[in-house]
């Protein structure tokens, strides 16, 4: 039987498979991470920009929320819902940015889901209705909150390094 999460357990998951993460990335001379290809047209850069804005994303969502606010929910484009839309609009709009520029949004993001994390009740984390669940809209995931935090974290970062190992080796 699996271990009760517990907002110890998340903080450790969170700083280790980061550590993972940026393990992997050190891994690829950054000359390489401009090109295109590792995930159909996207580079490198364009996977770690992706990560960076979930994570940045769910980070001010839940702060609003904390908050009994729904700015950022609510002012997510029609086509948000469906995930390869919004995928394609974050595409669009960090294309443009320098790697160093992505690779410093990347650790900004991920520190500020850290502090967020950190800042938060452990039963606001890991239980089944947060104390917002009224305040979120129906496409949000039933789960409890650490589980959404996994998506847009360490578990988003599993779902792109089969690709970017595939293109690095």
């Amino acid at each position: 039987m699996d271990t009760p999460m517990t907002k110890e357990k998340i903080l450790s998951t969170l700083l280790s498979e980061r550590a993972n993460w940026e393990t992997l990335l050190s891994t690829i001379d950054t000359s390489r991470m401009t090109q295109p290809g590792v995930a159909g047209e996207w580079s490198l850069k364009d996977i770690i920009a992706h990560i960076a804005v979930y994570e940045e994303w769910i980070s001010v969502v839940i702060e609003e929320l904390m908050r009994g606010e729904t700015k950022t929910l609510d002012s997510a484009e029609p086509g948000d819902v469906d995930v390869d839309y919004r995928n394609a609009r974050f595409f669009r709009e960090h294309q443009h940015r320098s790697l160093p520029e992505v690779l410093e949004y990347s650790q900004n993001s991920f520190q500020h889901l850290l502090t967020v994390v950190q800042s938060l009740p452990e039963e606001e984390l890991i239980g089944a209705s947060p104390s917002f669940r009224s305040l979120l809209p129906a496409y949000w995931p039933d789960v409890p909150l650490w589980q959404a935090i996994a998506g847009d974290a360490w578990e988003h970062y599993h779902q792109h390094i089969p690709d970017i190992q595939a293109w690095a080796s």
